[in-house]
């Protein structure tokens, strides 16, 4: 069930890449990526892309079948029901989650993926390596698909949110003006909003991963117009602390700047 679900992903990713590019007039920022930049971007993608869904999670379910044996596809709950666990309230939590990468202590677990330059389907998994085991999904994901008698609807919902997290980290959205623009920038984190987040001076808005609800309930939304002119928060450091000490990178800059 997960190597489909891993197939589909994948084909969609592939797809989202060569619309960019056919779509794009101007040479696309990957083809302008240092080899460091390709380094921490792919092996993002292959951790969360393949390593969390088939390893990890297969790691965690051995784990949980000796400790909690009983548990094992004891709950029984209507599909639809199971659909928005994972869409909906998975998604809140994350977006608690996120807030908190961004206050100051936890910062260094997030700050690599907002390092890059422009918005670009190749930054959506951009992080330490370390990073990745942080998010929530793996954790309450793996759980779930453990404890749930019918995992497919939850691993649809899955699937449904890793590909809104590829489209809204690229540039494929409609004109500002057109119909469907309204109608789904007043549900979802559209590509124009999460350009907001990435922007350099005001990334501290627009947390949420499907949903533009929670920003508009918690106060963390802003009313959009054009798209940010700035992309990207410089980053200081060695490549070996961006993919694995990236505690290291904030307590050099701060002697530098002594």
């Amino acid at each position: 069930m997960i190597p489909v679900r891993f197939i589909i992903e994948l084909g969609i990713f592939y797809f989202l890449i060569t619309l960019i590019v056919v779509k794009e007039k101007r040479t696309y920022p990957f083809f302008n990526k240092s080899k460091e930049d390709w380094v921490i971007d792919l092996s993002g993608l292959l951790i969360q892309g393949f390593f969390i869904p088939l390893v990890g999670v297969a790691f965690l379910w051995g784990i949980y079948s000796q400790v909690f044996p009983t548990f094992k596809g004891a709950l029984e709950i209507p599909a639809i029901l199971a659909f928005l666990l994972n869409f909906v309230l998975v998604d809140y939590i994350y977006y608690w989650f996120h807030r908190l990468y961004h206050k100051r202590s936890f910062w260094f677990l997030h700050a690599i993926h907002h390092s890059a330059p422009e918005m670009d389907i190749l930054n959506t998994s951009r992080n330490s390596l370390i990073s990745h085991f942080f998010l929530p999904y793996l954790w309450i994901n793996s759980w779930m698909l453990f404890w749930l008698s019918d995992p497919t609807p939850y691993l649809l919902a899955l699937s449904v949110t890793a590909m809104l997290d590829l489209w809204r980290h690229s540039t494929l959205y409609p004109e500002k003006n057109h119909f469907l623009t309204k109608i789904i920038e007043f549900v979802f984190i559209t590509p124009r909003h999460h350009s907001w987040h990435h922007s350099t001076y005001e990334s501290r808005k627009f947390f949420g991963a499907n949903f533009v609800w929670w920003d508009y309930l918690h106060g963390t939304a802003k009313q959009i117009q054009n798209y940010p002119k700035d992309i990207g928060i410089p980053l200081r450091g060695s490549f070996q602390d961006k993919l694995f000490s990236p505690w290291n990178l904030f307590k050099r800059e701060a002697r530098e700047e002594r």
